[in-house]
């Protein structure tokens, strides 16, 4: 995007009183590819006083001309080359989900197969819910389809300075046609009194955008970027097709289970079914989960979607209490199957490059962003709940472990630290601290850790798993 530049300014000094300040300046802006356009007299002294500075590539003045005195100055006239920007157009398919009767909807699901007959195996109930809820979306919002036009944004707009435009363009036409001073005296109070409410309009729309992010570190920075016309650009490579991401990222990880399992000293896996009795209570089962528990999970869940839900993660959550019996059904029978469906384990992947300043065509720079289907996390979330329960009630967990851990983060990891610290000094003892870290000598731009299940399994029948 080529942005024009064009600066008017008065000088300090004379520029033409001496040949060699005429010299300088032209040696100053010829440094920065620069072009003083006006060589004229402007000043009653006879001498060039103001200046109109442009780039020598740019195509935006036209000519420049000297009008009469206006003061002790002449007025400068620029020709410019503005053209009115072309508005773009485009095919948008939607849906008006917002104006779907919430009360319907889940009438028709109650009257559906998923509640009134549904399947019988995990894989098929699956299939069921995302069929069913799918069909009811394209009756109560049919996708349609229709050309927009892209125009800027201007969301601070309010209609009490709309009325003071229309007021200032009136006024305008008036002292076009009258050329009267006082049409223009009232014409430029008008103008002003425009130029503030623009001013007042714009700060209030902010202030309240900023104060609605309360600690959201990721909508401020949306809006910081917005100010300053920071556009975010993909710096997806188009000759990187998507196949060509997965194949890498699949190799990767079947890459680094290969180099692990032939760097163990025993290559052989642990038996399962050895009869060495564990010293810690056993999880055999997972508790089923009632429709509350997973109304309460749904609620609380990001509205986040993903382009494989049948239904919107925020209609999820308003139907709440509907939806809450068929996927309890279904993640009750994947718990006592210990089956997981397909579709819970497709997700739709984003290529994001690691820093900037890497060459995107390389795909080693990129790390993949998963995003999972809805139930997915909400079944995640309910077999995470009963693992921790079955680690806290076992007094299996890790005392000093401050990652991934509830009430526990960096800050008391340090707090931890620091108090040993200080604790081993006062008592007069010394103190050492000791990290290490984890880098693979054949992937040393590891940006996730994929491990072959025999490396832990023995350390899981430790915690009775």
């Amino acid at each position: 995007m080529c942005i024009n530049l064009l600066l008017t300014l008065e000088s300090a000094y004379d520029i033409m009183f001496t040949e060699a300040a005429e010299v300088l300046l032209k040696d100053l802006l010829l440094q920065y590819d620069l072009q003083q356009l006006v060589d004229f007299e402007t000043h009653k002294s006879g001498h060039t006083i103001d200046l109109v500075i442009t780039r020598q590539s740019d195509t935006l003045v036209q000519s420049v001309s000297v009008s009469e005195y206006v003061s002790d100055h002449r007025g400068i006239n620029c020709l410019l080359n503005l053209q009115k920007p072309e508005y773009t157009k485009r095919l948008l398919n939607y849906r008006k989900l917002k104006s779907i009767d919430l009360d319907k909807f889940a009438d028709d699901v109650i009257a559906s197969p998923l509640i009134s007959n549904p399947v019988t195996t995990t894989h098929d109930l699956t299939d069921q819910y995302n069929a069913v809820l799918s069909q009811l979306v394209n009756v109560h919002a049919p996708m349609q389809t229709r050309h927009i036009i892209d125009r800027p944004a201007v969301p601070w707009c309010n209609q009490r300075f709309i009325e003071q435009k229309r007021r200032r363009r009136q006024l305008e036409r008036k002292w076009l046609k009258s050329r009267l001073t006082v049409d223009h005296d009232i014409f430029k109070t008008q103008r002003d009194l425009c130029k503030r409410f623009l001013t007042v309009a714009k700060t209030l729309y902010y202030n309240e955008k900023i104060k609605g992010c309360g600690g959201n570190q990721k909508e401020l920075f949306k809006i910081t970027n917005h100010l300053t016309h920071r556009k975010h650009i993909s710096n997806l490579p188009t000759d990187l097709p998507a196949h060509a991401f997965s194949a890498y990222f699949i190799g990767k990880i079947d890459q680094i289970r290969d180099d692990l399992a032939s760097n163990r000293a025993d290559p052989a896996p642990p038996s399962l079914s050895s009869s060495r009795p564990s010293p810690n209570p056993t999880l055999t089962t997972l508790n089923p989960v009632s429709e509350q528990e997973i109304a309460k999970i749904i609620q609380s869940s990001s509205p986040k979607s993903c382009q494989l839900d049948p239904l919107p993660t925020v209609m999820v959550k308003n139907l709440k209490t509907t939806l809450a019996v068929p996927i309890t059904r279904l993640i009750n029978m994947s718990l006592a199957t210990g089956e997981i469906p397909d579709s819970f384990k497709t997700a739709l992947i984003t290529p994001v490059l690691k820093n900037e300043s890497l060459d995107s065509t390389e795909k080693k720079n990129y790390r993949p962003i998963s995003n999972l289907p809805f139930v997915s996390k909400v079944a995640e979330k309910v077999a995470a709940a009963r693992l921790n329960s079955h680690l806290e009630e076992g007094k299996l967990l890790e005392s000093q472990q401050s990652a991934y851990k509830k009430f526990h983060s960096v800050e008391t990891a340090l707090l931890k630290v620091h108090n040993d610290i200080m604790c081993a000094v006062d008592s007069k003892r010394a103190a050492m601290r000791q990290s290490s870290s984890y880098t693979h000598s054949s992937h040393p731009d590891l940006t996730f850790v994929t491990a072959f299940l025999p490396v832990f399994l023995r350390q899981y029948m430790t915690l009775g798993l």
